[in-house]
């Protein structure tokens, strides 16, 4: 499965994911592959942990069972969610991408959002599609995440999960309407600090055509994870229409567990807030920069 995934041609057991060429987009694929075998698998954040084959192979083997019985002992076993205080709602890092994102809006305020129009075919209930994206705003923190204002280091922050993303509706005439629509949508500003970050606006051609526009901003959600949401938000419409269980399966992990296994627990004394493996700049590094002075060359002077 490696070997198909990553640049390589081929992967030993003592191979490191990340040292192949990994990243966690690609992380999220190898779980992907995984749970097609319906297996119990642990969090996708394992693997930060577990970062070659053979341990990543014990960790899978270990969410099957018992610890002991897969050679894993106790200290390494994957957590769960139970394993969580209930209701950890306060704020955590940001990636070293997202601080990017956040400095780029700071400099051109706007320029970090995107906008995508997707085609939906079929006939469109509007109760339930804003009920799917209720369940999905439910389901998963990231589009109910700001980033507060002035906090240094920068952090993010998950709402509650009762919040509601309006989905607005309107039928129109022509491409040309949708284009119009588009253009005056991406010319909406967004706040990082301000919910929501994300956008829905579904527009209709005719009973059975429609366009739904998704305006969102990079500091929440990159192509990948956007098309992983897009995809999940037609499979719960889809069950709902059926009056099924619209819910696919529990997450095993989120973008918070994600940002949280790269940084050291809280109160051991050495979280600085920054990425794994950065530096603290001394407290002199943040002093008021004072310019060179310049020195003219003595008369005379070769």
């Amino acid at each position: 499965m490696w070997s198909a995934l990553l640049p390589v041609t081929s992967v030993g057991r003592d191979d490191d994911f990340f040292d192949l060429g990994g990243d966690s987009l690609l992380v999220l694929q190898v779980f992907d592959r995984l749970a097609e075998d319906g297996r119990p698998l642990p969090r996708p954040t394992v693997i930060y942990r577990h970062r070659t084959l053979a341990a990543l192979a014990s960790a899978v083997d270990a969410a099957a069972g018992p610890p002991e019985a897969a050679g894993v002992p106790p200290a390494a076993r994957v957590p769960t969610p139970g394993d969580e205080p209930a209701g950890h709602s306060g704020p955590f890092p940001v990636t070293p991408g997202q601080r990017g994102f956040l400095l780029a809006e700071a400099m051109s305020p706007g320029a970090g959002t995107w906008l995508a129009r997707l085609r939906l075919s079929g006939l469109l209930d509007p109760d339930l599609f804003q009920r799917a994206v209720d369940l999905l705003v439910e389901r998963h923190g990231m589009l109910r995440t700001v980033f507060p204002a002035g906090a240094r280091p920068p952090v993010q922050q998950e709402l509650p999960n009762s919040l509601r993303l309006p989905v607005q509706f309107e039928t129109v005439t022509g491409r040309d309407a949708v284009d119009e629509r588009a253009a005056a949508e991406s010319r909406r500003r967004m706040d990082t600090w301000a919910w929501p970050l994300v956008r829905l606006r579904v527009l209709t051609l005719a009973p059975r055509e429609h366009v739904l526009l998704v305006h969102a901003h990079h500091v929440i959600a990159d192509g990948y994870s956007a098309a992983l949401l897009m995809r999940e938000l037609t499979e719960v419409y889809d069950r709902l229409t059926r009056g099924e269980t619209p819910l696919p399966d529990p997450l095993r992990a989120d973008f918070r567990d994600h940002v949280l296994s790269a940084h050291p627990p809280a109160g051991t004394g050495t979280d600085t807030g920054l990425p794994t493996g950065t530096a603290a700049v001394p407290a002199e590094g943040a002093a008021p920069y004072r310019p060179p002075v310049l020195r003219t060359p003595a008369r005379g002077a070769a």
